[in-house]
């Protein structure tokens, strides 16, 4: 298969282009052009080398020559291997978005169903 993915322990993963390619996909056709144009890549596994300028090149691939695809890749590496938990903390510190947590208790006893529940 081509993309970048990982095989590890026998498991297949999506490739990073097809997951990016399928979320911008699901939303509202006039904001995909703004979204295609603003890319950012967080977390520690985009700091492997050659990682953005690939998924560029793999998303310039898929898209008409009229799309305009930019990946971001902001800050230095300490600010990009945390800044996905940074930004998940501030997400889960805010006031709304704490009556969508599923605590272990909700989990164990519902199962996965509970998700659909709490985030329809």
């Amino acid at each position: 298969s081509s993309g970048i993915n990982a095989e590890y322990g026998g498991g297949d993963m999506l490739a990073a282009q097809h997951v990016l390619s399928s979320s911008i996909s699901m939303c509202d056709i006039d904001v995909r052009p703004g979204l295609w144009s603003n890319i950012v890549l967080a977390g520690g596994t985009t700091l492997l080398t050659g990682f953005a300028d690939r998924l560029t090149t793999e998303c310039h691939a898929k898209m008409t020559s009229s799309t305009k695809v930019k990946v971001v890749t902001g800050g230095n590496s300490t600010d990009r291997i945390f800044s996905a938990w940074v930004g998940a903390s501030i997400l889960a510190s805010l006031g709304t978005f704490q009556e969508l947590w599923i605590s272990k208790q909700e989990y164990e006893e519902e199962g996965k169903l509970i998700v659909d529940k709490k985030c329809p």
